[in-house]
Formats: structure tokens, C-alpha cells, sequence
């Protein structure tokens, strides 16, 4: 274990960009607090576990490579758990994640723990869904196209026009 340490920061101190941002991103999630009910990393004892260093560390992770979607992720991720959506969506919107977009987006429009902005939420699930289109078989979690026809058939915010494209004729609301 302490080996793997060693050489992740020796790559941390002489690689550079994806390179140096992977390092630096799986050295982040060593600092994660989410990996154990401990004060320490029980693999790395000497590693207190603590999110302002994940945190700090991820953005470093940023910095070497801005491409480098995982630690873009990882960040939006540990601020929605910590509550602080208007942080979560903007590294959601920085990451090529079309899932985390279109929950951002979804958040945006609903007014999901922030304040509403409906046309701005409506735009981000509209370039989501345009790409999510180009896509053979899209795997994410939450589907823009989907979200729009929330918006229209159950939710009633946006209107049929504003479907645009990607209306998809019928929408089963739960509260059906």
C-alpha cells in the first residue's frame, strides 16, 4: 500500500495534465470521509479522512486537466450530498455527463433546492436531450427527453411547443 502511495505521488509531483489529474483524483477519494465511519483511511492509516482535503485535491484534479471528467463528477457529487445544489450544478454543467446534466437541469426547472429558473433548466435539458438523440443506446440515469415530457404532461410548466423535437406522444405520470 505504501508503494502504490509512493508512486502516486511521484506522478502527482512529475506528471502533468490527464496523467496528473488521475493521480491526483484517486488521491482524492483516499481523503474521502464517505469511505468509512473511521477517522483514518483504513488502508492508509496515516491518511485522515477529511472532504475540505478531498475537496481541495479534486480541484487541484481540475486544474490539470479540465477534460478529465471524473473528478468534475466526483466534486458535483460531494456538494450535492452536502446539500449545496447551486455547486453541485455547476460542475454537473462543466462535466459531458449527460445524466448530471439533465438532473441539473431537472433541478433548475423544478426549483429542486434552488431557485427555480425554468428556462434556463428547459435549455440545458434541450441541448441534453439533442445529444442523448444522437446516441444509439443511451444508458444514463436520467433521460432529458424523459425529463421534458415530465415537464409537459405531469408537471405542467412547459408547453407542448416547448417540447419542441422530443415530445413523445404520451407520458404515464406517477400520480397517474
Amino acid at each position: 500500500m505504501k508503494k502504490a502511495l509512493h508512486h502516486m505521488q511521484m506522478c502527482i509531483e512529475t506528471c502533468s495534465g490527464v496523467d496528473r489529474a488521475k493521480a491526483l483524483f484517486e488521491l482524492a477519494a483516499l481523503y474521502n470521509p464517505s469511505l468509512s465511519t473511521e477517522k483514518f483511511n483504513p488502508d492508509y492509516p496515516n491518511i485522515e479522512l477529511n472532504i475540505d482535503s478531498t475537496i481541495a485535491i479534486l480541484k487541484k484534479a481540475i486544474e490539470a486537466d479540465s477534460t478529465y471528467n471524473n473528478p468534475i463528477d466526483y466534486l458535483g457529487s460531494i456538494y450535492y450530498k452536502k446539500g449545496e445544489r447551486e455547486k453541485a450544478i455547476e460542475y454537473y454543467l462543466r462535466s459531458s455527463n449527460l445524466s448530471l446534466k439533465t438532473r441539473a437541469g431537472t433541478w433548475l426547472a423544478l426549483g429542486d433546492g434552488v431557485t427555480q429558473d425554468l428556462v434556463r433548466g428547459v435549455s440545458i435539458l434541450h441541448d441534453a436531450a439533442d445529444e442523448v438523440a444522437k446516441i444509439d443506446f443511451y444508458q444514463g440515469g436520467y433521460n432529458p427527453i424523459w425529463e421534458l415530457n415530465k415537464l409537459y404532461y405531469c408537471s405542467k410548466l412547459i408547453t407542448k411547443e416547448d417540447l419542441k423535437n422530443h415530445d413523445m406522444g404520451y407520458f404515464h405520470c406517477d400520480n397517474d
